[in-house]
């Protein structure tokens, strides 16, 4: 009886001696720092040195509140922090254990300062050994940016960078709507793009396919999303902290329309571009129309061995991307229209998607422009091919247009060559024209 007394007697002490040792998080696990070790975001940014991280060896401490968490999935041993000086992410050894609105203390000794892809981050936190939860329950709201602003400075330093911000008035871009945030199935993440009813202004969305809300379909409305600014190399970037804060249930913005006086109608047309003899000018023929939708750029007259045409690139461009339309005047249609025009290209860009598309309207009017359902693509015209030789002209054959208009169309039409680019996407193949012929 006396044995089995003592054995209990040592169980019970063992399991509170076990009690007593095990690691609360929520119990400061060090000690209180002084004033003088405090440092605050701003100052951690200012050390950051993009080719040389900086391992901390003494006790200083951060104090912020986290704005991102891990309980979506979209983030993974990942948080956000701010304090009043900026905002921070938070790479972490392990998962779990802070949310948003922790009033928390990081102790620096042993963590690193470095950037993955250029975003800033203190790397190596331990949860155990560098982190004290003071307070739990804060609510963080956020700031109130547009695209421009998020994007007007990519340097690594940028104040915009790791914050939670919310913009309003965005939709994402026709190809986002309606699909899937990320890849449910592969667990891959993919990114989609927001935008502004101003052209041109847009965010990239980047969601895990780990994201709890990675299967939901992307909002098809135009409203307010609310997330944290992250950076991958010269890339702004979005993610989302949890779906609720997608709110885009509104009518669709219209998209402003450009407005061009029409020229006068002409019977057919033949162009050789002879007469465009200032060559890298932009195209100036009268009644025509040449516009870069998304950006700067023109087509531009050129010349070779005494052979005047137009050309268009977006090789050395500083637009994120470019739509260059090429527009005639309206033309008056006749019984079994034709047209047939050359084409060719130069130092093609691999993967180059959609260069150089032919339309033809009928209704276009010269404010409807990007009105959907205003222009027809001419899907049997022969465009000289990525795959070809360069300056390599390419007849289009002769294309027959009654199939593109009503029957028996008395009225008139015009036809737009619109070329796609985008430098930053690597896609700057030169296309050119020539001999353009419509009757």
């Amino acid at each position: 009886m006396k044995n089995i007394t003592l054995a209990l007697l040592v169980v019970a002490i063992s399991a509170m001696i076990l009690t007593d040792c095990k690691k609360k998080y929520d119990l400061p696990p060090l000690q209180q720092a002084p004033d003088g070790s405090k440092i605050n975001i701003a100052t951690l940014k200012s050390k950051f040195v993009p080719t040389k991280p900086i391992k901390f060896t003494q006790d200083s401490n951060l104090y912020c509140v986290v704005i991102a968490d891990e309980t979506s999935g979209n983030l993974y041993k990942d948080v956000y922090v701010r304090d009043n000086s900026g905002a921070l992410h938070v790479k972490l050894t392990e998962t779990g254990g802070l949310y948003v609105g922790d009033s928390i203390r990081i102790n620096l000794k042993g963590v690193i300062l470095n950037h993955y892809n250029n975003l800033i981050q203190l790397d190596s936190v331990d949860l155990t050994r560098n982190v004290v939860k003071l307070a739990s329950g804060l609510n963080p709201q956020p700031i109130e940016m547009t695209i421009d602003q998020i994007k007007a400075n990519t340097a690594p330093t940028n104040t915009v960078q790791s914050q939670l911000v919310r913009i309003v008035g965005v939709e994402f871009v026709p190809a986002s709507k309606g699909v899937k945030f990320a890849d449910d199935i592969n667990k891959s993440a993919k990114n989609h793009t927001i935008t502004t009813c101003i052209l041109n202004k847009t965010l990239l969305v980047r969601t895990s396919g780990y994201a709890s809300f990675a299967a939901a379909l992307t909002p098809t409305g135009i409203g307010s999303i609310m997330g944290i600014v992250s950076q991958y190399q010269n890339d702004m970037q979005l993610i989302i902290r949890n779906l609720s804060e997608v709110a885009m249930n509104g009518t669709n913005c219209s998209i402003p329309q450009p407005t061009f006086a029409l020229g006068s109608t002409v019977n057919s047309i033949n162009e050789n571009f002879s007469s465009q003899t200032a060559t890298n000018n932009p195209i100036n023929l009268t009644g025509w129309i040449n516009f870069d939708e998304n950006g700067t750029r023109k087509w531009t007259s050129d010349v070779f061995s005494g052979n005047y045409r137009a050309k268009v690139t977006s090789f050395g461009s500083s637009d994120a991307s470019n739509k260059i339309w090429l527009i005639t005047p309206p033309i008056q249609s006749v019984p079994s229209p034709t047209m047939e025009f050359k084409s060719a290209m130069a130092y093609a860009s691999s993967g180059h998607p959609n260069p150089l598309t032919v339309y033809i309207s009928n209704t276009f009017n010269g404010s409807n422009l990007l009105t959907p359902g205003t222009w027809t693509p001419i899907t049997n015209a022969t465009i000289a091919p990525l795959t070809g030789s360069n300056f390599n002209f390419v007849n289009s054959g002769v294309v027959n247009l009654s199939s593109y208009l009503p029957p028996s169309y008395t009225g008139t039409y015009c036809i737009a060559f619109l070329y796609y680019g985008s430098a930053s996407q690597g896609y700057t193949t030169n296309y050119y024209l020539d001999d353009i012929k419509i009757q």
